[in-house]
């Protein structure tokens, strides 16, 4: 599996690692993916997206969670990447049922680490992730914008959501408020952020997901 993707050849790569702490709900998922978007942050990576990835469980287990971090920048020298990889997963283990660090998943460019299980869901998440076909962004670029009341088209400048669409028959256009309800949480479609809403009173629309979603009826894309 390739996790290095060219997006102007020359210029600038679509880094993306993958991470499987095993958190066993949404919810767990998102604070983690919290401390890893603050992380990121510390290590001049601001325009990062920290993705969640739904994990199915093996027969008789139950499901868990995954994570991926995917950012662009001039491609990354060894030596960078070995830094920010170095600060990730020891920030998730006060946080999970981890002894260690070795012990969470770990899939990145030449680097892939943790239990063998955990790697492999990691490798699957950071694929999916580069691929843009599943995962929903919890940490993504202009996302603290995204409070109170807000128009589609504000929405769509102020972040890096792609599309706004609109359940079944609700038409959505760039003057729509959006309630976003503090709980902005976009999917990977085709390449692409798209946030999926419903209608709400007053000819509003509010995001589909609410701030307690749970694994198996969260939308993972």
């Amino acid at each position: 599996m390739s996790t290095t993707a060219t997006v102007e050849p020359g210029d600038t790569t679509t880094v993306v690692v993958g991470l499987d702490p095993v958190a066993p709900t949404v919810r767990d998922a998102d604070h983690l993916a919290e401390i890893l978007g603050d992380v990121l942050s510390r290590l001049g990576r601001d325009a990062a997206v920290v993705s969640t990835h739904l994990v199915p469980g093996e027969v008789g287990a139950s499901s868990h969670v995954a994570l991926s971090v995917r950012w662009t920048v001039a491609p990354p020298t060894s030596a960078d990447l070995a830094r920010i990889l170095a600060a990730l997963r020891p920030a998730l283990v006060p946080q999970t049922a981890a002894a260690s660090p070795d012990e969470i998943g770990l899939a990145a460019p030449g680097a892939r680490g943790g239990y063998p299980r955990l790697a492999d869901s990691a490798a699957r998440a950071a694929a999916d992730a580069e691929a843009g076909r599943d995962g929903r962004a919890v940490v993504y670029p202009g996302r603290p914008r995204l409070t109170g009341t807000v128009t589609v088209a504000d929405a769509l400048a102020w972040s890096a959501i792609d599309e706004v669409v609109g359940l079944a028959d609700v038409v959505v256009g760039p003057e729509t408020l959006l309630v976003t309800r503090g709980h902005v949480r976009p999917v990977w479609r085709a390449g692409r952020l798209v946030l999926v809403v419903q209608p709400a009173a007053g000819g509003t629309v509010v995001p589909y997901e609410t701030a307690t979603p749970t694994p198996c009826c969260a939308d993972h894309g």
